[in-house]
């Protein structure tokens, strides 16, 4: 058959296949909590907004208020995403995952024959990665399979750069940076950046390239690169700026590797599991080092293999020190991910084992039998995979109705508590669809906690201050994740109602939890002490109560101190007799602590305007004073003083205030990113510069001699 006619229809039948096996895998019913609890009402609040002609930009629901796009996971501009506005959300991610599939399959197989294996070498190697691993069973977390899908994309793209420079090749590689980049999941692209580096240098090494091959290939592969994070600028300056002013910066060993899930990964690589490779690719991974004409990927496909294994195992070995001390890598939690490029590179070496069978056993006239016995490893492996019993974690059934199953309740809650805010405490629940946290973005509800990794550093010590008695934790999970902890306090530290103080200053007016959750000890002696009073139930399901000590959202305060450290400062703002209209603390070098004269006590202020990225103050002040909003302090916000540009000052450690006169005055807060600008004009020169390279390829291509 002839190769130019044979290799789509091998390619046509392995995504068959793929996609085959994905259907027949996907569960009757599943609970993906990440799918239902986070990605889903997320994208269905974003992309209402754009539908609706909306860039949300602040999102004012969850966290007393956090940037949106900064939070990443949401992949808001992956271009798959399109699908989102027009399609119902759970048809649209039918349709991406499989798209996904069909991708990462058939650019493995382009990979390996590139890299000059043999058809089946190449269709084995996309096996591999298509039917098993990380990729496939990841579909429940999305943006882990969107980052992950452009890794045998850019692996092409260094395969070319490795031997000469060619702008297609530089184009294909900013092109796959920036595509995984804007997934919104950052961490298995660094560790993309680090393979595709070690791949250009092995293959460099293998072709003994004089110095100047040397130089010119790592300028491409580093411009290339650096194009991809340029076009990714929309999606990455606001998330920097977030990670600067968050908490996912120099991360404890505990916070990075709480535990170890790779050990039960690595048990299941045998068989039985969705991380099996089974016995046959096994001995073929192991061949790879014996091959004669693929020994440079031979030889860097096992490298790999061990050192991503290695790796992921975290903490249990003392490699951990070495991968926390990589550029960019003390930054990620839960090295295990890496298993990602365990799966390729290792599907790459058992594709070199199976040509290293052919190479050995290759004789004249043979060509027929050496063909056939390099299919009965493939089909070895199929029949391995084939014969593995696990199942997707997701089904693409519509969930809608189970969001909407406390809608009712979701909307009075809202209406009822107006300008103020609510408190979910509710446990495991939360990790149900009905009950969410991400739902109060979708009802507009104001809540103060939220599930969101990358979170604010004010949040994040503020609301940990309030369960640990201090703003970072000692035990486990080691890093704030966008909600309380649990309220039973570590050793030698107080309950936290001794700091529900924390919870009035945040205007929380309501709290809901599930109904059971009343007899728990602490949440009761919480209950009890702060005086919470039991209101008529919005549903049947969960209890409602009202905090009675619950501070204005917006006031006035007409003495203030200068902030101690962020510990001390805590202790006193968390303290019961801390009133934040007789004295209120600012950090910078505001004070009105010298005017005597002043009211001893300050006021509520009247919120007037409460939009996503606009809020508007009437304030009527008797002398000059700070007026506060009990919405979170972040870089962005400017203010407003009846038109006239003002300071916006950090008070009460999360909160935000500005200096106005005597008088009665009128005080905008608007969110005006420049992070946002900034990214957008990244991405548009970057995509800018891909393009032009890859219409110079286009042109390089048609004008080169046949």
């Amino acid at each position: 058959m002839d190769t130019k006619r044979s290799t789509p229809l091998i390619g046509l039948g392995l995504c068959v296949v793929v996609l085959a096996a994905w259907v027949l895998r996907l569960p009757a019913t599943a609970q993906p909590v990440d799918l239902d609890v986070y990605f889903y009402p997320t994208y269905e609040a974003t992309y209402q907004r754009l539908a609706g002609g909306v860039l949300p930009l602040w999102n004012p629901y969850q966290l007393c208020g956090i940037p949106w796009l900064g939070t990443l996971q949401g992949g808001f501009f992956f271009p798959l995403h399109a699908l989102h506005l027009v399609l119902p959300l759970h048809t649209a991610l039918a349709l991406s995952h499989a798209f996904i599939l069909v991708l990462v399959t058939l650019s493995t197989m382009a990979f390996a024959r590139r890299a000059g294996l043999s058809r089946a070498a190449a269709v084995l190697a996309a096996m591999l990665v298509g039917l098993r691993g990380m990729l496939p069973l990841g579909l429940a977390s999305p943006n882990y399979p969107e980052a992950a899908v452009w890794f045998p994309l850019g692996a092409i793209a260094v395969l070319g750069l490795a031997r000469e420079f060619m702008p297609g090749a530089v184009a294909l590689l900013a092109a796959s940076t920036a595509l995984s980049f804007l997934a919104g999941y950052p961490q298995p692209t660094v560790y993309f950046l680090y393979t595709w580096g070690s791949l250009l240098i092995a293959s460099l090494l293998g072709s003994h390239a004089g110095l100047t091959r040397w130089v010119a290939s790592l300028s491409a592969f580093a411009g290339g690169v650096g194009l991809g994070v340029l076009g990714a600028g929309i999606q990455l300056v606001p998330a920097l700026d977030l990670v600067r002013n968050g908490v996912h910066t120099g991360l404890s060993p505990e916070a990075m590797a709480p535990f170890s899930p790779a050990v039960g990964v690595l048990r299941s690589a045998v068989a039985g599991g969705p991380f099996s490779w089974g016995v046959a690719a096994l001995v073929l991974g192991v061949l790879a080092c014996f091959s004669r004409r693929h020994r440079t990927l031979g030889w860097w496909a096992v490298a790999m293999t061990v050192t991503t294994v290695v790796f992921a195992l975290g903490r249990l070995t003392p490699f951990f020190e070495v991968y926390r001390h990589l550029p960019f890598l003390g930054s990620f939690r839960f090295p295990d991910r890496v298993l990602g490029v365990t799966d390729f590179v290792f599907a790459i070496a058992a594709a070199v084992g199976l040509d290293t069978i052919r190479e050995r056993w290759r004789a004249p006239g043979a060509r027929r039998w050496v063909a056939a016995m390099a299919v009965l490893p493939v089909v070895l492996v199929g029949i391995e995979l084939s014969l593995s019993s696990w199942r997707h974690m997701l089904t693409y059934a519509d969930v809608v109705p189970r969001y909407r199953r406390h809608e009712t309740a979701y909307r009075a809650l809202a209406e009822r508590a107006g300008h103020d805010r609510v408190w979910f405490h509710g446990g495991l629940a939360s990790l149900l669809p009905e009950m969410a946290l991400k739902l109060a973005t979708r009802y507009r509800v104001r809540v103060l906690d939220d599930y969101e990794p990358l979170a604010p550093r004010r949040q994040a010590e503020y609301l940990t201050f309030f369960t640990e008695g201090a703003s970072t934790y000692h035990r486990s999970p080691w890093l704030f994740a966008g909600s309380p902890g649990s309220l039973k306090p570590p050793p030698g530290v107080a309950p936290a109602a001794t700091r529900r103080r924390l919870l009035d200053l945040a205007a929380v007016r309501y709290v809901v939890l599930p109904a059971h959750l009343t007899a728990v000890p602490e949440v009761s002696e919480l209950v009890t002490q702060a005086g919470f009073v039991s209101r008529p139930s919005i549903d049947a399901e969960v209890a409602l109560l009202e905090n009675p000590h619950v501070q204005p959202r917006a006031f006035v305060v007409y003495r203030t101190r200068r902030a101690p450290p962020t510990d001390a400062l805590l202790a006193a703002i968390s303290a019961d007799g801390f009133d934040p209209l007789a004295e209120s603390y600012v950090e910078g070098d505001l004070s009105l602590t010298t005017s005597h004269d002043a009211p001893p006590h300050g006021h509520g202020a009247q919120i007037v305007v409460d939009d996503e990225r606009v809020v508007e103050i009437e304030a009527e002040l008797a002398h000059p004073g700070l007026v506060v909003l009990a919405d979170a302090f972040y870089p962005g916000w400017v203010a407003l003083v009846d038109g006239r540009p003002a300071p916006v000052i950090p008070t009460n450690h999360l909160f935000r205030g500005v200096p106005a006169p005597a008088g009665t005055h009128r005080i905008r807060f608007e969110y005006r990113p420049p992070s946002v600008a900034i990214g957008a004009l990244a991405s548009a020169l970057g995509w800018i510069a891909i393009a032009s390279l890859a219409l110079a390829a286009r042109r390089r291509r048609r004008s080169s001699p046949s």
